[in-house]
């Protein structure tokens, strides 16, 4: 099963790649990435153990039913693009910096004051590691209901939204905001050690590399040499991007290595990060039958869920029951082979099992490929700084499905309606710059 599995992502990939031949098509990057994931996992490297059958069948159907169902949209809603190549119809419509500055103001002040409460911890000798495990118990760093949805709900929301806004705002903009860049950075930085978490480093370089991308894609061979001569003209910029990729890359090293300790290499964390999904779902997904839970697509948005339910309870209305049921499966710490324990990397496959089992897999793809066709359209055919933000949003999403389905958590609900404020809708705010013969925005 596991060459069927592999093969057919190969299989995807080349089809796609060859029919597309376009980098940000959805097809072409989610497939490869989830394809190398399995694979990595299917080694069961460092004393891992290998995925069950049934584990290869979810992961087969889930890139099949994918590929489907986004081929399948792109055939029904075919429509031409309203754009010619180049910065000619590039729209821009105008963001208020006063709503995003307040944005990460607040969030920053949050994340500092975590920090403050998790700094003692670290001062005490308790690595990264044990901070995680404070900060995720909930027995010191967040202490109430209502702290913890304003620290992992609001405030990790809106430093996802301003992340993508960020890397919006740098790529896209001839006029770079390097104090805004320099707070969501910290921001990120202080989060990343008040939680012992790592993946906002990820996640930032994740969105800045396809931010880029798309700028290419966009305005062609313009781009590197226009971007390059920029950045090495501009001295302070020169000297911000290099500080902040020497940081990011310092950073996440040495939160890795603290992290892990003496138990495990830096190398072995890593391949960890996007492979032990295979062995821990299959390990969940045996816990799931013997419980016979089944959650009929809370699961799957529970991070909706969640904010109805907030509302209910201020309402003083029932509410919706079941929205724990995942913490069974993803935040216990399971044995995946030899010394090894994982939790949490459960990857977005087995959030649709628990809702609806084989049947659940295959409509959470059918959305899911749906959800990325649509996404990938309106990016094509009506380039503009809100498509880029939705595509970079998918990215999130693509390259955290080894993870979870992160339509689970509060905070990515949250980032997404920021974003659809930030980047509104208005015929009558577009706004045209002319630099040297060029549209920029």
């Amino acid at each position: 099963m596991i060459l069927l599995t592999v093969g057919l992502g190969i299989f995807v990939t080349l089809y796609s790649m060859n029919k597309y031949k376009d980098k940000l098509c959805p097809l072409n990057i989610f497939v490869p990435f989830f394809t190398v994931c399995t694979f990595l996992g299917s080694l069961a490297l460092y004393g891992k153990n290998q995925g069950s059958t049934l584990t290869y069948v979810l992961i087969f159907l889930s890139i099949l039913t994918y590929f489907i169902s986004f081929e399948v949209l792109s055939k029904i809603h075919i429509s031409k693009p309203k754009r010619t190549a180049g910065w000619e119809n590039f729209e821009y419509t105008e963001v208020s910096k006063k709503f995003i500055y307040f944005l990460a103001i607040f969030s920053l002040a949050v994340n500092t004051s975590k920090f403050i409460k998790a700094l003692p911890l670290l001062l005490s000798g308790l690595s990264l590691g044990e901070v995680r495990g404070e900060y995720l118990t909930g027995t010191v760093i967040v202490q109430s209901a209502m702290a913890s949805f304003i620290d992992a709900g609001i405030s990790s929301g809106a430093l996802l939204a301003l992340m993508i806004v960020v890397s919006i705002e740098l790529i896209f903009d001839r006029k770079k905001d390097i104090v805004l860049f320099l707070l969501v950075f910290i921001n990120v930085l202080v989060s990343t050690f008040s939680t012992g978490g790592r993946l906002l480093i990820y996640d930032f370089a994740v969105l800045l590399v396809f931010s880029f991308f798309c700028y290419r894609s966009f305005f062609a061979g313009d781009t590197i040499a226009n971007t390059v001569a920029e950045i090495r003209n501009n001295k302070k910029t020169r000297k911000t991007v290099v500080f902040m990729i020497a940081v990011g890359i310092a950073a996440l090293i040495t939160i890795t290595i603290e992290r892990q300790g003496q138990t495990e290499s830096f190398m072995e964390a890593l391949y960890a990060d996007f492979s032990c999904f295979v062995p821990l779902m299959s390990k969940t997904l045996e816990m799931v039958q013997n419980s016979g839970d089944l959650t009929l697509g809370i699961s799957s948005f529970d991070g909706v869920i969640i904010i109805i339910n907030i509302i209910l309870s201020l309402l003083r209305l029932p509410q919706i029951t079941g929205v724990n049921t995942i913490n069974k499966y993803d935040a216990v710490f399971l044995n995946i082979g030899g010394s090894n324990y994982a939790n949490a990397y459960v990857s977005y496959i087995f959030y649709f099992y628990l809702d609806g089992r084989v049947i659940g897999v295959i409509l959470g793809n059918i959305f899911f490929g749906i959800m990325s066709a649509k996404i990938y359209q309106r990016l094509k055919r009506e380039p503009g700084k809100r498509s880029v933000a939705m595509f970079l949003f998918l990215m999130y999403l693509i390259f955290r499905t080894m993870i979870r389905w992160s339509f689970n958590q509060a905070s990515v609900v949250i980032a997404l309606v920021l974003l659809l404020i930030i980047y509104k809708r208005s015929d009558t705010s577009r706004k045209v710059i002319t630099f040297k013969g060029h549209r920029l925005v």
